[in-house]
């Protein structure tokens, strides 16, 4: 075992109803067998989950690891973006979607094992600008309008149903009360205008427990994946759009449309909410643009993930 590797593994009780908190014990336990130098913190929210990890590189880790879901690694990431630390993930959320884009074992404990037999690789993130807030960053997959309402009564009223059904009953009931709303974009410096229902900005091709919103987003290219929804839809489109985004996300109907970009300007025509892992992150208007290869984090290996 490399002894100058030196771990913090930040846990989130709360993860994935508790999962993450049951975790712990097999997982240290695996990790102190393989003579692993390694801390563990339970945190208390997410403020002090970006605390520790901002303070991991300045107290001698090499490696801050979440243990959590989506949302754990998203508060670690935000902590420590700028220093000289490798993230990982042990996997025990609600969604788990950042282990499905990087091939990692959902088992908590299988992945401890992966952390420590796989190379590290440097992969994009998107940072969030608004007038409103400091500069977030993301490492999955996000949006502006009905998916972001839905990601707000998933972490609310739904958040104690397990996986994607979470989702997608969060999904259902946005989109009962949901409203379409102009979008105005500026993408790489070419403007547009659409009525729309939700514009997906993907780093990453899920999110939701699995809804593939961008089949062909790659992690490591970058480029963010957009996807539009288009007004008007009806109640049956929305649930067959779910069911097929649950198998491939190769959905071609003439109410989407794909592009790519770097950089990207989103203004709404009313008030709306940008999401990103699972998060709430700012109000529109909002700036995302790719920071190529600025993070590095422990998997398998670079191909894109079998989804």
């Amino acid at each position: 075992m490399d002894k100058s590797r030196k771990f913090l593994v930040v846990v989130n009780p709360a993860a994935g109803r508790g999962r993450a908190a049951q975790a712990r014990a097999p997982v240290e336990a695996y990790l102190r067998s393989q003579g692993v130098n390694v801390d563990f913190i339970t945190t208390r929210d997410a403020a002090d989950a970006r605390r520790r990890a901002g303070a991991a590189a300045a107290t001698g880790y090499t490696h801050v690891v979440a243990l959590g879901g989506d949302g754990t690694f998203h508060q670690i990431l935000n902590g420590a973006f700028g220093d000289e630390i490798v993230l990982g993930l042990l996997p025990a959320g609600g969604g788990n979607d950042l282990a499905r884009a990087l091939d990692l074992p959902r088992d908590a404990v299988a992945a401890a094992h992966t952390l420590l037999h796989s190379p590290i690789r440097t992969v994009d993130v998107l940072r969030v600008h608004s007038a409103n807030g400091p500069n977030i960053f993301y490492v999955g997959a996000g949006g502006l309008g009905l998916d972001a309402d839905a990601a707000r009564l998933a972490n609310g009223r739904y958040r104690r149903f397990p996986g994607m059904l979470r989702y997608i009953a969060a999904a259902l009931e946005a989109f009962r009360k949901f409203r379409p709303f102009a979008l105005d974009l500026i993408v790489d410096g070419v403007p547009a205008r659409a009525e729309v229902l939700l514009i997906a900005v993907a780093n990453s091709p899920s999110y939701g427990s699995g809804v593939i919103v961008a089949p062909s987003a790659e992690i490591d290219d970058g480029w963010m994946d957009l996807m539009l929804l288009v007004a008007p839809l009806g109640w049956r489109q929305i649930i067959d759009g779910l069911i097929l985004a649950q198998v491939s996300g190769d959905i071609r109907w003439p109410e989407i449309r794909r592009m790519r970009a770097r950089r990207i300007s989103l203004a709404a025509g009313r008030a709306a909410a940008f999401h990103g892992d699972g998060e709430i992150l700012a109000e529109a208007p909002v700036e995302v643009e790719v920071c190529p290869l600025s993070v590095r984090i422990v998997a398998p290996h670079a191909q894109k993930a079998q989804l």
